[in-house]
């Protein structure tokens, strides 16, 4: 059976409390456990160490309380203005960003408007080379049948050309006219007319096409002087991006290292407040714990003066009951002057005032029997009317070895023998659960008695005693 513990029930965590109001509340009585009252046999448990242990912990608990909001508190200011100056400092990076962008793209948008602006005569000069190239050749043959039709309608559109076509044969028709070479219509006039359009014709075309040859060259410069515009260009774009990239760099830069400046001291002075939070919990839990612990040595105190108090009642006092033997708390006189006793042998120690106390106040008190209070537990006998178990235990803390009920079997027999010893342990009136054994007892010892009377009255003479109780027995 479980050994006898006098802090069944109590708590094993803090008690529940409501929370304090936000700011650290400073801490009062209200609500605090009650102050309980002293009572006759506190001594014999730990009532008032688990008061005092309730009164202590709801004490801490209250400062835990307490001491939390307060940490929580300097947690979220820190953490609020730690935001708030990132944001800050993020608003000003941000606003030297836009500025470096706005000026560097200003920048850029006029070196490109002024590089235009420089290569519109290059690329004016390269589309016309290219309607050059492409005349010159269709008049190569260079571009099929679609380009010898386009050459030659371009070769006899060419004014020069017309210009010199009319002036010639309009000498050739004046001289004609003139009756130098015959009439117009005439034969030789016709022939001029052939022989001066085909010498013409032959003559331009050669200078139609070497006109065309400088376009070549005026393609390939203007298409280097549009490279080399381009080139320029992207080179001066390249310079300013790359100053724009290189402060823009500073700037984050600058900022990142700001912002891990600025979460590195907040992650320490976090570490430090959650390590000031935890060392203040853990003496708080430590002061509980020595509480609770405190509050179950005095189990073992309670314990210890319960065993002596009831050894010093129950086995030293004048005409008390035995211990193993008799098993009962019933004895001789005493009565109620015993209890004046008990006041002084409470007071001094139960050990030196038992022997004052007498087997009266075992009569008026009863006998510490509850099976909480006992260990070892082990039936060995019956009462002589069948129907209590006699046991052997031993007492929480105790190693000697008792004989004798248990109360809470007692109860299911003989309920007015039972009464409560102290508010947490039962006793037995031993004379009133056991006066039918007893009774019976008396009877046989009677009926013995009087048949060993009888036995010896049929002894012979020579007999001796030995012999009576071996026929007696027989």
């Amino acid at each position: 059976m479980a050994a006898f513990d006098l802090v069944q029930g109590f708590p094993t965590g803090a008690p529940t409390l409501p929370p304090l109001p936000s700011g650290g509340a400073p801490v009062t009585s209200a609500g605090a456990p009650p102050v309980g009252s002293t009572g006759l046999f506190d001594i014999f448990s730990n009532k008032n160490a688990k008061n005092a242990a309730a009164d202590q912990i709801w004490g801490i608990q209250q400062g835990i309380s307490s001491l939390g909001d307060l940490f929580n508190q300097g947690r979220q200011a820190l953490t609020g203005y730690t935001q708030a100056g990132l944001n800050s400092a993020g608003d000003l990076f941000g606003q030297a960003r836009d500025a470096i962008n706005s000026l560097y793209g200003s920048g850029a948008n006029a070196l490109t408007q002024n590089f235009t602006a420089g290569l519109a005569p290059f690329l004016q000069n390269y589309s016309n080379a290219a309607q050059g190239q492409t005349a010159l050749g269709n008049a190569l043959g260079l571009n099929g049948p679609a380009g010898n039709a386009a050459a030659t309608q371009a070769f006899q559109n060419n004014p020069g050309y017309q210009f010199q076509l009319q002036q010639g044969n309009n000498a050739i028709l004046a001289a004609q006219a003139a009756g130098l070479n015959g009439g117009l219509m005439s034969g030789n006039t016709l022939k001029a007319l052939s022989d001066y359009n085909q010498g013409l014709a032959g003559t331009s075309w050669n200078n139609y096409v070497s006109n065309l040859q400088p376009y070549l060259g005026a393609a390939s410069n203007a298409a280097s002087g549009i490279m080399s515009g381009f080139g320029s260009l992207g080179s001066g774009l390249a310079n300013l991006f790359t100053g724009q990239g290189g402060i823009l760099n500073q700037n984050l830069t600058g900022q990142g290292g700001l912002n891990a400046s600025t979460l590195s001291n907040l992650g320490s002075q976090l570490l430090q407040n959650f390590s000031n939070q935890g060392n203040a919990n853990f003496g708080a839990f430590t002061s509980m714990g020595n509480s609770l612990a405190n509050a179950n040595l005095a189990n073992n105190n309670a314990s210890g003066n319960m065993i002596n108090g009831l050894m010093g009642l129950l086995g030293m006092g004048a005409g008390g009951a035995g211990q193993a033997s008799g098993g009962s708390g019933g004895g001789g006189g005493g009565g109620l002057a015993g209890l004046g006793s008990l006041a002084s042998g409470l007071g001094s120690g139960f050990g030196s005032a038992a022997s004052g106390i007498g087997s009266g106040l075992g009569s008026l008190l009863g006998f510490l029997s509850d099976a909480k209070a006992k260990e070892d537990i082990e039936p060995i006998g019956i009462t002589l009317d069948g129907r209590q178990l006699i046991h052997r235990y031993r007492y929480a803390g105790d190693p000697r070895h008792q004989i004798g009920l248990i109360a809470q079997e007692v109860e299911q027999i003989e309920p007015g023998a039972v009464f409560d010893f102290t508010p947490e342990l039962k006793g037995v009136d031993y004379k009133r659960a056991t006066d039918r054994a007893a009774s019976m007892g008396s009877k046989i010892i009677d009926f013995a008695r009087a048949k060993e009377a009888r036995a010896n009255e049929a002894m012979p003479a020579t007999g001796n005693y030995a012999d009576g109780l071996m026929r007696f027995a027989a």
